[in-house]
């Protein structure tokens, strides 16, 4: 009926400015959430949804946090994660009631967000190579490289001083929450190639280039959580070509590449070199109880201790997203931390993070939400979202990736489009 695609059309619009509002602009996120989930309002009173686990495992995510607010001490906190954690409602809904979103849009989505990734990639690529002695030396100091998106792309040659915040970084786009999200947008770049959508020569070769420097900037400016995450993908490709398209010999092959790719990387990128020596010396700074401020690592791993004394205290339901800073801030002081109290950070592990703040209640939702799409057959010989879930997987043990706006947008509409189990991006079809 006309009203159904007039609906299915805002779905899909709401997909795309998500898809830009991702590394563009928060209010366009909210823009593009809001229209997935009102394109899905009306057929809430009139459609009977087919069953989607999917949807459910993520609206059951958002229940657990919105019965935080029965126990959490901070209502002020409860409210901020509560707002920021809206997507879990409203795509699934979103999403739920349209049944299903067709190949070709899927691929519009997915095409739309590779070349926003790789625009802030480029534009952060080329900040780096203007300022390469700063930022190298940054890294020994365990510092991030800075995210030039949009926004600060226009400040810089608009001539305007960008914010910085306590530790001289630039305020904008987190950079692990970036280096995970290029990772994923990398693999997706060379996955776009096998859709055979792009079928014209022109679009192949931009395909390649795109997803050839993503990898490069994979291995300059990217955290190591993407870095991580990329080649953890990898390991799935290899797997896939294997045992499920029969090509030893290729598996073999792109299993090799991308090991002396990463053995090349290391000796002769220098950022990426810096990092090595300085995530040697970072480990070496915790066993030998020298956690400084200027490590990355050795904070982190006393705030998983630290996370486990307060996860210990409350293990059933969690202490609350609210009041989770106050509970880890009283447990380092309680065991004398030799951390400063400027680096009493949260835990670093979003699974942690979430067994802390929710409980094992949260922690089997999440868990959950990762292993359901493994053990359905369709799902599961879908590469693209093996994909997704792996480099989402290896990044949220070393970042809370659900705990900004932009990883909360990134997870719940990739998790979504990818769980529709009728459709197969390998073979598209025309639209409906």
């Amino acid at each position: 009926m006309q009203y159904r695609k007039i609906l299915s059309l805002l779905s899909f619009l709401g997909a795309i400015l998500l898809a830009i509002g991702i590394t563009a602009s928060p209010a366009i996120q909210s823009i593009g959430v809001a229209l997935i989930f009102a394109g899905a309002l009306p057929l809430i009173f009139f459609e009977k949804p087919k069953f989607n686990l999917f949807a459910i495992l993520l609206l059951l995510y958002f229940l657990i946090h919105l019965l935080a607010g029965f126990y959490t001490i901070n209502k002020e906190g409860y409210w901020k994660d509560l707002r920021m954690k809206l997507p879990f409602l409203l795509i699934p809904i979103g999403f739920y009631f349209q049944n299903t979103i067709s190949n070709k849009r899927k691929i519009y989505v997915l095409f739309i967000f590779t070349i926003t990734i790789f625009l802030v990639g480029t534009m952060t690529f080329c900040h780096y190579l203007l300022h390469l002695n700063y930022y190298n030396e940054r890294i020994f100091q365990s510092k991030p490289i800075d995210i030039i998106s949009f926004k600060e792309f226009f400040m810089l040659i608009s001539g305007k001083t960008l914010p910085i915040d306590n530790g001289g970084n630039i305020i904008g786009l987190d950079h692990i929450y970036f280096s995970f999200m290029l990772a994923f947008s990398a693999w997706a770049a060379f996955y776009l190639l096998r859709t055979g959508f792009f079928v014209k020569r022109f679009a192949k070769w931009v395909l390649m280039t795109i997803g050839a420097c993503m990898i490069i900037y994979l291995h300059t400016i990217a955290a190591r959580t993407g870095l991580l995450a990329f080649y953890a993908a990898g390991g799935i490709v290899v797997l896939y070509i294997i045992f499920i398209m029969r090509k030893v010999a290729a598996g073999i092959g792109i299993f090799l590449a991308v090991a002396a790719l990463g053995a090349i990387s290391i000796l002769f990128i220098p950022s990426l070199h810096n990092r090595f020596l300085n995530t040697q010396e970072d480990i070496g700074a915790y066993h030998n109880q020298e956690i400084m401020k200027n490590y990355s690592i050795s904070p982190r791993i006393e705030a998983l201790k630290t996370a486990y004394s307060v996860f210990k205290k409350s293990p059933v339901i969690g202490v609350s997203r609210g009041d989770i800073d106050t509970a880890m801030r009283q447990q380092y002081i309680l065991q004398k931390s030799s951390l400063s109290p400027d680096n009493f950070i949260l835990p670093h592990n979003q699974f942690v993070f979430e067994l802390v703040a929710s409980g094992l209640v949260g922690l089997i939702i999440l868990l959950a939400i990762f292993i359901y799409p493994v053990i359905i057959k369709n799902t599961r010989l879908n590469l693209l979202f093996m994909l997704f879930l792996v480099i989402c997987f290896f990044s949220f043990q070393a970042e809370y990736g659900l705990e900004r706006q932009a990883g909360v947008s990134f997870f719940t509409l990739f998790y979504m489009l990818f769980s529709f189990r009728d459709v197969d991006l390998m073979s598209p079809t025309p639209e409906n």
